[in-house]
């Protein structure tokens, strides 16, 4: 008899702190929601309901959290539209939590029973909430972006593309319908990704616009780029050679010349950068990377000249176009000099090539006063082209 009493004492006992734990729960939600609420008080309470065994696995648990955080963010949004000053950050702090617990909540609303079945009672709830505070989520990354506030801005746009993405939204195109804006913001988003060394979320974000039409190419510029920042260099150039072959966009052409010429294969950089030429042909500064090109990594100086040439021809004002043709044609001159056997025609030959790199260096000495090593070569080719006074006003001796 004494057993059977202890083991309905026990039972009792459980049942009361089950009981209080989700007593504490509704209490948690009352904090939040009253005239004057107490959101440190909901949030320690509904926090404790979160650890605790009796409580921890219950839908509602998470559906309450996320009410309590939109509560708090709506309290401080009603006294901003009424004029008054508010903490901005933890405003949107507040607006950031809604989504962590709806997604809980969403788990364990749609997890199989005992007998197998799923009786979802708050998908339809988790879907209003959403549909009304996607904007704010989004807002919240407009404004911690202005206040420079990089890291948070990130993680709202990253809960912003989630929530479009999420299985509870599908069937709601206000939600997860996406257009050439939604790729717009993506583009930005996954460069800031990017830059704050997040390339993971850079290419969760990518994911999510994968499928709109016309956005293959900026995706492919995206994931490269996102790829470049992790240090996957594999993957990195089978994105650009994709993006090569797909689209007509300059980024994965230079992009791949560079990289090219980073790995000392100097042929392919050559063959993208022909194709990046044929796209813009009256880039001069395409022409300057061919003819560094041939001059540094093919060791070709008249085949770097000819690239240096077109290069000024564009843009014939340009101090450094200037600097590397008459660079290229000074080099040539200096190669002929310098062979075993100089014979009066090469001597002849290199004396040419420093009459025609003299009014180019002094004409980029003129677009660039004090340039060191502009003043430098035209000191050189002075005193090749025996004018000694000039070369002795430059500081020769």
């Amino acid at each position: 008899m004494k057993k059977l009493a202890l083991i309905v004492a026990l039972a009792a006992m459980t049942f009361g702190v089950a009981t209080a734990q989700r007593s504490n729960v509704k209490a948690a939600f009352r904090l939040s929601d009253q005239s004057k609420p107490d959101f440190e008080q909901a949030q320690m309470l509904i926090s404790a309901a979160e650890e605790n065994p009796e409580t921890m696995n219950d839908p509602e648990t998470y559906y309450v959290a996320a009410q309590i955080n939109e509560n708090e963010f709506r309290h401080y949004l009603d006294l901003q539209q009424k004029g008054q000053e508010v903490d901005i950050k933890k405003m949107y702090d507040a607006a950031l939590r809604i989504l962590p617990a709806l997604e809980k909540c969403y788990e364990l609303d749609n997890t199989p029973n005992a007998n197998g079945k799923v009786k979802a009672k708050y998908t339809k709830k988790i879907q209003e909430i959403l549909k009304r505070d996607i904007t704010y989520v989004y807002n919240g990354g407009v404004v911690f972006s202005q206040s420079n506030n990089q890291q948070s801005a990130l993680d709202a746009f990253v809960q912003y593309f989630k929530i479009k993405d999420l299985p509870v939204c599908a069937n709601d195109p206000e939600v997860s319908s996406k257009d050439s804006t939604t790729v717009q913001i993506a583009l930005i988003v996954s460069d800031l990704a990017s830059s704050l060394k997040q390339p993971d979320k850079a290419l969760l974000i990518l994911q999510s616009i994968k499928t709109v039409p016309g956005a293959e190419c900026q995706v492919l510029r995206g994931e490269a780029s996102a790829y470049k920042a992790q240090g996957d260099t594999v993957k990195y150039l089978d994105l650009l050679k994709e993006g090569a072959s797909k689209c007509s966009d300059f980024f994965f052409f230079a992009s791949l010349v560079d990289l090219y010429s980073t790995m000392n294969k100097t042929d392919e950089a050559i063959k993208y950068l022909d194709d990046a030429i044929k796209l813009d042909p009256n880039n001069p500064q395409l022409y300057r990377v061919m003819g560094d090109l041939w001059a540094y990594q093919k060791n070709d100086t008249q085949g770097a000249i000819k690239w240096y040439k077109k290069a000024l021809e564009i843009k014939p004002d340009d101090a450094d176009f200037n600097y590397a043709y008459a660079m290229a044609l000074f080099n040539e001159a200096a190669d002929l000099r310098s062979a075993a056997n100089v014979t009066p025609a090469m001597d002849q030959k290199a004396m040419e090539l420093f009459k025609m790199a003299l009014p180019i260096l002094e004409k980029a000495d003129q677009l660039r006063p004090n340039d060191s090593k502009i003043r430098y070569m035209l000191k050189n080719v002075y005193y090749n082209l025996r004018m000694m006074d000039k070369y002795k006003a430059m500081g020769g001796e």
